[in-house]
């Protein structure tokens, strides 16, 4: 009995290795014949930060809120965006010595409109601040962080560029050197 469970064991591990071999062979020849795979991130909104203009010698990282922006359509015509077009984020920046005050405890929120012109490509262009925060300091974040927003959901078939927006901004954070 013995002798059968011997040549059972050596025929399972024949079987097991020839398995495992051709596997791995079928494994290499995926990966040498199949084309690169790209992987795209998912995000949860069209719209993100370019931080390709991350300022240099920055001393702080702020969060920030970006509400849903209106459009504005024409002189008194207004379209706001559906309330998931959100968008949270954080973006290293320059604190010049009188605004260090932003990174301090206990400090609430504050918000601001900025307005801006996206292009056909998604880039915006500054058109200056709608609403102000109440704070030049904060105004000045929140203006620098919106310039940096690049739209992929505008513009579209129903508003063609450029499209006019005001955008909802609210810093919520700031910390300051070891972020």
């Amino acid at each position: 009995m013995s002798r059968r469970s011997e040549e059972r064991r050596k025929r399972e591990r024949r079987v097991l290795g020839w398995s495992l071999g051709v596997a791995a062979l079928v494994h290499v020849v995926v990966f040498a014949v199949a084309p690169p795979m790209q992987v795209e991130p998912m995000v949860g909104t069209d719209v993100e930060l370019d931080t390709t203009g991350a300022p240099g010698g920055a001393n702080a990282m702020v969060r920030v809120f970006f509400g849903p922006p209106t459009v504005i359509l024409a002189e008194r015509e207004r379209w706001t965006a559906p309330s998931e077009r959100v968008l949270s984020a954080e973006r290293e920046v320059r604190l010049e010595e009188a605004c260090l005050t932003l990174a301090g405890d206990g400090r609430t929120p504050v918000a601001g409109q900025v307005g801006l012109r996206i292009r056909a490509s998604g880039r915006v262009d500054l058109l200056g601040l709608e609403a102000s925060s109440g704070d030049p300091c904060a105004d000045r974040i929140l203006t620098e962080v919106a310039g940096d927003l690049w739209y992929h959901w505008l513009p579209n078939e129903r508003f063609g560029a450029p499209v006019q927006v005001i955008q909802p901004v609210t810093l919520m954070a700031a910390s300051l050197a070891g972020f």
